[in-house]
């Protein structure tokens, strides 16, 4: 896709406008285990078995994404959160979006359809009164199916931490790359997972105001929650 600037583009400029500006729009726009796979240097970085309906266990999550954010950085190609910090001037991006076929989902379809686009976005840190390395978990969303994502800009922008990795809702994990686009403002930046096969959520830039509103996030380090 060509280059466009970010007040323009569709994965970030008007959509950071419409329907990014607040992260519940991001589930209106909706129309609607696990897998082993590789990290930076080909560390192998194991997956969970997250069942559809199966009870989650939020510490054994955190536990495997510090296991994993570990083999992250003991490789030689780990990407630092500062050198992501520093990649949020990046104000282009040439992300080609997905979209729904516009069916009405019950809340059963849409959370058995939407799970495994929607993210557990964490970065490791050392807290300096210990020797263990600890979580700070967010949420985000997989626009493409070769690991394009959307998270918060103040998520990315935590010089201090160490490394940033995400989980999808089927249990993937994977390293993050790169910043592709950012916009301070709007408190949105658009980024790179290693990996191809995921699982992207269609999104929409018409979404008008009060229309029901379904959820399914991470709040308050608790894994997988739906609200209406």
């Amino acid at each position: 896709s060509p280059q466009t600037p970010l007040a323009k583009s569709p994965a970030i400029g008007d959509a950071s406008q419409i329907i990014m500006k607040n992260w519940l729009c991001i589930f209106l726009a909706l129309a609607l285990g696990g897998i082993g796979t590789r990290g930076a240097e080909g560390a192998a970085l194991d997956a969970l078995s997250l069942p559809l309906g199966a009870e989650i266990d939020d510490s054994q999550i955190e536990n495997r994404l510090v296991e994993a954010a570990g083999k992250i950085l003991d490789s030689d190609k780990a990407v630092s959160v500062k050198t992501l910090a520093e990649q949020l001037e990046r104000r282009t991006c040439g992300v080609k979006l997905g979209t729904g076929n516009g069916r009405k989902l019950s809340a059963a379809e849409l959370v058995s359809q939407a799970r495994p686009g929607v993210l557990v976005v964490a970065q490791s840190f050392m807290c300096g009164k210990c020797s263990k390395r600890h979580l700070s978990p967010a949420s985000g969303v997989m626009l493409t199916d070769d690991g394009a994502f959307a998270t918060s800009y103040h998520v990315v922008n935590q010089k201090t931490n160490d490394v940033m990795l995400i989980m999808t809702g089927d249990g993937r994990i994977a390293p993050v790359t790169a910043v592709l686009a950012a916009n301070r403002d709007a408190d949105i930046a658009s980024l790179q997972a290693e990996g191809k096969g995921f699982k992207p959520l269609p999104l929409s830039t018409n979404a008008p105001g009060g229309m029901p509103v379904r959820v399914i996030s991470h709040p308050d380090r608790s894994g997988e929650h739906t609200s209406e």
